[in-house]
């Protein structure tokens, strides 16, 4: 399949953990990297994110 993104991603398999930083909390999440790019970061969560969450 033909890459349409204006940078190219590469793959990553890796497993992270990021903080919520502006709950007060600083609440663990955890995700796995699929791929990276100049422009992004693809990779999953098995629990849903906030939109406009600092993390």
């Amino acid at each position: 399949m033909e890459e349409r993104r204006r940078t190219r991603r590469t793959d990553l398999t890796v497993k992270l953990v990021i903080k919520r930083l502006d709950d007060g909390k600083h609440t663990d999440v955890a995700v796995e990297v699929m791929d990276v790019s100049k422009s992004g970061i693809g990779f999953t969560c098995p629990e849903p994110l906030t939109i406009g969450a600092v993390y």
